[in-house]
């Protein structure tokens, strides 16, 4: 039997929406912020290939991004990781995403996707 996590984000304005969290079998999430994210790895550092990263890699990179930011924006972060991660076993697969959305809900993936370019000279 397939089985495939949803993970639901509430938005400011009373809306929901359910994105599928993982694939079965997939390295990667198949959320729409994820998709953007990749779209501006591969324009700003297409050679590296870091939309393979390994969701441990990745999840040091962003939080060497997430401790540049200001300190209410840290919080916000760890707040977006919370909610989203708090019924799932998924451990940095689900606060990476976690960390993707709120970059995308900002308009901030552009300045996250530079800081993991910047982090890694290919996959590790």
């Amino acid at each position: 039997m397939k089985h495939i996590a949803f993970s639901i984000i509430a938005l400011s304005a009373g809306s929901a929406f359910v994105f599928p969290a993982m694939a079965e079998n997939a390295t990667q999430p198949t959320a729409p912020a994820w998709h953007a994210y990749a779209k501006q790895l591969q324009q700003i550092c297409p050679d590296k290939k870091l939309d393979q990263l390994k969701p441990a890699d990745l999840r040091d990179a962003l939080e060497k991004y997430k401790d540049g930011q200001p300190a209410s924006v840290q919080k916000q972060m760890a707040s977006a990781e919370t909610l989203a991660c708090k019924n799932e076993t998924a451990g940095a697969a689900c606060a990476n995403l976690a960390d993707i959305r709120f970059a995308a809900r900002g308009e901030k993936l552009r300045p996250l996707a530079q800081s993991i370019c910047s982090n890694f000279t290919a996959l590790p």
